[in-house]
């Protein structure tokens, strides 16, 4: 099975450099031919650069659709160095992660991904974390979510449960995310 994958590159010879020694065949200059398999190596980082090189948008082809990765954690947090510590302290538990700086980028990383949870910070730039929640609902990713905050007043904690969403505050006990992370079917 194929994937009709679309890529807006930065340049002409980001091409070369994302598909060498990859199995695919061009279409035009933004589109490529690509096997699963080979998609995973490029979205994960591999050799590829991973989803920061390109904005990935999926589409069908013949019948095969993109392999989608599931079961994953999504963090999204701005502090990039938290989020990097809270997808350590989840993959030694035994999860696999992933990390996005915004909810836009999150946002673009579900078009390619399944996430079981989605832990997000509710102060983000653009869009806030509760608004993530929703849209990604909204958009049928049927995430468990928990918003975290250092702010946690009434009416962000109401917002995040009105989103359906578990909140916790800054600075996080651990022991209680990675709790609602594993949680039955990923609960949060």
């Amino acid at each position: 099975m194929e994937c009709e994958v679309e890529l807006e590159m930065r340049d002409s010879h980001e091409w070369e450099r994302l598909c060498v020694g990859r199995n695919f065949a061009v279409v035009d200059a933004r589109r490529v031919w690509i096997a699963p398999h080979e998609w995973e190596r490029l979205c994960v980082g591999g050799n590829g650069g991973g989803p920061a090189a390109a904005d990935l948008r999926s589409s069908r082809h013949a019948g095969g659709t993109l392999a989608k990765r599931s079961g994953h954690i999504l963090i999204v947090d701005d502090n990039v160095e938290l989020a990097e510590n809270i997808a350590e302290i989840l993959e030694i538990a035994g999860h696999s992660t992933d990390i996005a700086a915004s909810a836009e980028e999150a946002l673009r990383k579900a078009l390619t991904h399944e996430f079981r949870v989605l832990v997000t910070d509710f102060r983000l730039p653009g869009m806030n974390g509760v608004d993530l929640v929703r849209m990604m609902r909204r958009h049928g990713h049927q995430v468990a979510a928990i918003v975290i905050s250092a702010f946690a007043d009434d009416s962000t904690i109401a917002a995040a449960r009105a989103a359906g969403a578990r909140f916790l505050e800054k600075p996080l006990d651990c022991t209680i995310l990675e709790a609602w992370v594993r949680g039955p079917e990923g609960s949060a």
